[in-house]
């Protein structure tokens, strides 16, 4: 069964919250494809009320302009009385567009009907007939104008109700909408609640028992025993950590046996000098021979002494080393550990889970967090594995054009979050290599990394040449340099250049020893050109057509998928 990761874990929570988000859209899309046939029957209806009130508007201005012709009876009120009429008649035939379904057969009835009384009007108007007889057309028309406006009053009623129901309807899927999307956001946020509990409390568990470890271990107690049966990352470096723990302590014991081994030689040495000299003090007769044996004494016991310096000087240089690496390792595992313990933390406070943009932004820096220190776990089990021999590399063949394009894409990023300048050059024609495509990226994106990291500012350049058998890769950039009396320790195990800008971006001193360790098995080379305030140059070659790799111990396992 394959081991669930911190970054798995993440995004199988992730992904959760993801589906929960779409099976809500996929519920609430039927809702708002209802909610938008609503939104558009509303106009229409609102623009038919207000066109039949002006209609209504329209039939009392009709009986004003009947009233100015009954009492002047000119051609131009006439006029004026035939256009109103007219226009009341066309705009209802429109409204009601000429079907009884919108209006009803008895409005349009009427309103056929209302021409014939006006022509009948006039017609008696202009004859000349009795005031009996226009008296009878005039309450024709008024009487009709008043039920047609009575009718019309009513569709208003009547598609008002309609509109007021529309309306209701569509408060209530809104209402639907707003509860459905409550739930889904009190959901989502319990189970971020969940998440950031239980990622917090195995990854702060694993690494504050690492870090308690830790200070155990640099204090000599190796027997200490780190309680971690997780698979994950941290699972890693606790064997990691169990593993260095054996190794320092057996170190230990050799350089205690050997220092004992020292003096006691030493004593014997002194010893056996006592010894000749009580000897010379016997005879005088043997004076310029034993002197000659002390003489000879004195160079062995001068060498041996030498001899011990050294092997104490070299015993320091790997206690030292050994101290700078349990620092470094404590520090480098505590600053991202107190950055993930501040954030999920912060993440229980329930206004800022609230807040999307806030709580997003902390699960990504728990998230750049969490691969800083999974890197720092994989760099250390790297070299482990290095120096156990068992270190496995895949043998393949590699475009070098795919290779650095996709190097490109994923370091452009990061290039221009530190505001810095990139160029990538890569020759025309370049072969493919055997090599490992895992590791040659790994051992590009150290270089890239530190490239970046010791440049305040100014630019990164990337060149693939070919080169005879070889292909040349070179990673230069504007930064802070490299002295030369530096240039040489460099690539040596937990060596870091001390100086200020350092200091303040850190790190464990491990990555260029990595480089050149897995260089060394790749059968490449790697050098450094560099000047103190203008920038470095690291360079490195890898040949064309490899079929093994250099063994770094007895017992290395390799693949070859060639």
């Amino acid at each position: 069964m394959l081991p669930i990761t911190i970054r798995k874990k993440i995004f199988l929570g992730f992904l959760f919250i993801l589906l929960m988000s779409t099976l809500f859209f996929v519920i609430s899309y039927r809702s708002l494809n209802e909610l938008t046939t609503l939104s558009l029957e509303v106009e229409p209806l609102s623009d038919d009320i207000a066109t039949l009130r002006e209609q209504i508007e329209s039939a009392s201005v009709i009986e004003s302009n009947l009233e100015s012709y009954l009492l002047v009876g000119s051609e131009e009120h006439k006029k004026i009385l035939i256009k109103e009429i007219d226009d009341f008649v066309n705009k209802t035939n429109e409204i009601c567009g000429q079907s009884e379904k919108n209006c009803g057969n008895e409005l349009l009835l009427k309103m056929s009907k209302i021409n014939e009384y006006t022509e009948a009007l006039i017609d008696s108007m202009e004859k000349g007939t009795s005031a009996f007889d226009v008296n009878k057309q005039t309450i024709k028309i008024y009487t009709l104008l008043d039920e047609i406006k009575e009718i019309q009053e009513d569709l208003i009623r009547a598609k008002t109700d309609v509109l007021d129901a529309n309306i209701n309807k569509q408060h209530e899927i809104i209402a639907s909408l707003i509860n459905r999307f409550a739930v889904v956001e009190i959901f989502i946020v319990l189970f971020g609640f969940f998440l950031s509990f239980l990622l917090s409390g195995v990854i702060i568990s694993g690494l504050s028992k690492l870090a308690k470890a830790t200070r155990e271990i640099s204090q000599g107690r190796f027997e200490t025993k780190i309680r971690i049966t997780s698979r994950d990352e941290i699972g890693e470096l606790a064997s990691a950590f169990k593993q260095m723990a054996k190794d320092l302590k057996k170190s230990r014991e050799q350089i205690k046996k050997h220092a004992q081994e020292l003096e006691q030689k030493v004593k014997e040495r002194t010893k056996e000098l006592n010894q000749k000299v009580r000897e010379l003090t016997d005879t005088k007769t043997a004076v310029l021979n034993m002197m000659d044996d002390m003489d000879h004494t004195n160079k062995e016991l001068v060498h041996t002494q030498e001899k011990l310096k050294e092997s104490l000087k070299k015993l320091k240089e790997m206690d030292a080393k050994k101290d700078q690496f349990i620092s470094i390792a404590a520090h480098e595992l505590k600053t991202p550990l107190t950055s993930i313990h501040g954030f999920s933390q912060l993440l229980q406070n329930r206004k800022i889970a609230n807040n999307f943009n806030k709580r997003n932004r902390y699960l990504k820096i728990m998230d750049h967090e969490t691969r800083r220190l999974a890197n720092l776990v994989n760099d250390i089990l790297d070299l482990s594995r290095i120096d156990l021999g068992t270190v496995k590399l895949v043998l393949e063949k590699v475009n070098i054009n795919e290779l650095m394009s996709n190097m490109k894409r994923e370091m452009e990023m990061l290039i221009k979050e530190k505001g810095l300048e990139s160029k990538f050059i890569i020759e025309k024609g370049m072969p493919e290599i055997i090599t490992d495509k895992e590791r040659l990226t790994q051992i590009l994106i150290n270089l890239i990394n530190n490239a970046i990291k010791y440049t305040p500012k100014g630019k990164i350049t990337v060149k693939v040449a070919k080169e005879k058998n070889n292909v040349h890769f070179m990673v230069k950039d504007t930064g802070i340099g490299i002295s030369k009396e530096n240039q040489k320790k460099i690539f040596e195990r937990f060596y870091q250049v001390d100086s200020s800008y350092t200091r303040k971006v850190g790190g464990t001193g491990l990555g260029l020893a990595l480089v050149k360790e897995l260089l060394d098995i790749l059968g490449g080379k790697i050098w450094v050109k560099s000047v103190p305030e203008k920038g470095s140059e690291f360079h490195f070659t890898l040949p064309v057509n490899r079929t093994s790799v250099r063994h770094a111990r007895k017992n290395n396992e390799y693949i070859s998928n060639i």
